[in-house]
């Protein structure tokens, strides 16, 4: 069974949207989940604009094409794509310095990615790292190189608690300069056939908590405004279905801060080898697990230099894609498919 979920305006693809509704990217994540949990239906997602007729969406249904994600812009259609960007192609600045007595903030620092980004940013001199996080008790130490760290517990997905903690913040320490929203919750275990809810804890950190950091920090001179996502929202979640929404909202978001001139990057991280108990069992998955001392040389490169949304991680050029591609809901860039096919003659 072909189904269809339409929604108009969700990312920013020819850059000349006049608005975006990143909230309705959780719709087409569903659909990509289902696709996987579920094999005998087919979820396709439409995303228009105004410039694009009724008639093209009807012949769009009509002419069942595998395709699961696509975009129509003033009837002209766009397919997703993944494609690999050489660290050279990115600028970078390695002499790259922070504000001094800038102020940092972390979200959900405690966790891997969040922690392993402080230790990255404690580098910096004379600069104020605050991580927020539900676990944590207030804290303040100043390293030695005089750089402050704090820890405020909070729950960003609470407006008033948050808009608190950032008042404090700024009578503490000044105004904000950049954020880095690690925050959120994984869970796994649960499909959605049966289902008639969704977990809302998943969803808290990533969709409202994202959101909230924007606009409560609108005011502030952010340098930066930096999400951690997943490549969970490339292919969907099975049995995560909350999670690959989650993300899938950060990642439309981005694009929302772009639209309306904001600095905004969104990293979908990959897995890590350190957060998992067996290598080898990703040996038949689309991505393999990722050095994290490599991962994060990488994230040096791009922080901060970067607009948009980047995936750090590492494909398995060993799968045969060609076989698997209707169960993959993105393109391969040209340059990915030939070395996907020359790993298959070497066999």
């Amino acid at each position: 069974i072909d189904l269809y979920l339409l929604s108009d305006a969700v990312f920013y693809i020819t850059k000349m949207e006049k608005y975006l509704k990143p909230e309705n990217s959780m719709l087409f994540s569903i659909g990509k989940s289902m696709n996987l949990e579920n094999r005998y239906t087919r979820f396709h997602c439409i995303d228009f604009d105004e410039l694009t007729s009724i008639d093209t969406i009807i012949c769009e249904i009509e002419s069942k094409n595998e395709d699961v994600w696509i975009c129509y812009r003033n009837g002209q259609r766009y397919l997703e794509k993944l494609q690999t960007l050489e660290l050279s192609e990115v600028h970078s600045d390695s002499n790259m310095e922070l504000v001094e007595q800038g102020v940092y903030i972390i979200t959900g620092g405690r966790g891997f990615v969040g922690g392993q980004i402080a230790k990255r940013l404690m580098k910096f001199p004379k600069i104020t790292i605050v991580i927020l996080s539900r676990t944590a008790a207030y804290s303040e130490k100043v390293l030695a190189n005089g750089t402050k760290l704090v820890q405020y517990p909070v729950d960003v997905s609470d407006e008033q608690a948050l808009s608190d903690i950032l008042a404090t913040m700024r009578i503490a320490y000044g105004e904000i300069h950049g954020v880095i929203h690690c925050a959120g919750i994984v869970r796994q275990g649960k499909n959605l056939k049966g289902r008639n809810y969704l977990e809302e804890d998943i969803l808290e950190a990533k969709v409202y908590g994202t959101w909230l950091l924007s606009r409560l920090t609108n005011n502030d001179p952010i340098d930066f405004f930096i999400c951690c996502s997943s490549f969970i929202t490339l292919i969907g979640g099975m049995n995560s279905c909350e999670y690959a929404i989650a993300n899938s909202y950060v990642d439309a978001f981005t694009d929302f801060r772009i639209l309306h001139d904001q600095n905004a990057m969104t990293i979908n991280w990959g897995t890590f080898e350190e957060s998992i108990a067996n290598v080898n069992k990703y040996n038949n998955f689309i991505f393999k697990p990722m050095n994290t001392q490599k991962a994060l040389n990488i994230w040096d490169n791009v922080f901060n230099t970067y607009k948009g949304r980047l995936f750090i991680g590492v494909f398995n050029y060993d799968i045969d894609y060609f076989s698997l591609k209707q169960y993959i809901p993105f393109l391969l860039s040209e340059r990915m498919k030939k070395k996907v096919k020359l790993n298959k003659k070497g066999e």
